[in-house]
């Protein structure tokens, strides 16, 4: 649970950061601070990007060592512990980063829009490290013949929102394991 809760916590601290960074470069009177943030900001996202891929690697480590166990209790309650914790910081997330694209595109007038696709990728990358948890535990599903569709359950665990929603529906009809 401790790799979870590390992981949980280098999400909510990108989040942090990119709220900083935008406040602080917003502040136009303050050209100092300004300077700082430029000099600062980059160093603390390289630091936290690199803890960050640690982690994932770790915690892709546990969950292959999960799946190799046969061990669905510990699976389904790290998929809830992740899934859940993250709400919230997926909300968060699109707010800012709609944000950030609403007012790069309205500043660079319309070319600001290539800029789109990397912020999705980002998401799209922290969504794949959660899922993998409920997606082990929905292939050691399958393979224990206790689980029905579950290509579906798949493709689910690798969208946006729907990731939840399926997730909810597991544990719902998974309770004995809970």
């Amino acid at each position: 649970m401790n790799r979870i809760k590390a992981f949980i916590f280098s999400v909510y601290f990108f989040l942090f950061i990119l709220i900083c960074e935008i406040s602080l470069m917003c502040i136009s009177d303050y050209k100092i601070i300004q300077k700082i943030t430029l000099k600062i900001m980059p160093v603390l996202f390289l630091l936290w990007l690199i803890i960050f891929i640690i982690i994932i690697i770790k915690n892709i480590l546990f969950v292959i060592k999960l799946y190799k166990q046969n061990n669905a209790v510990e699976l389904l309650k790290n998929t809830k512990y992740i899934k859940l914790s993250l709400i919230p910081f997926w909300v968060i997330n699109f707010i800012v980063t709609l944000l950030i694209m609403i007012i790069l595109i309205m500043g660079t007038r319309g070319f600001g829009i290539i800029l789109i696709p990397i912020p999705v990728c980002f998401a799209y990358f922290i969504l794949l490290v959660t899922s993998s948890f409920s997606i082990a535990y929905i292939l050691l599903q399958n393979k224990n013949k206790k689980i029905k569709n579950y290509i579906i359950h798949i493709i689910l665990q690798l969208c946006f929102v729907l990731d939840i929603i399926d997730t909810i529906y597991i544990l719902n009809n998974n309770k004995e394991e809970r």
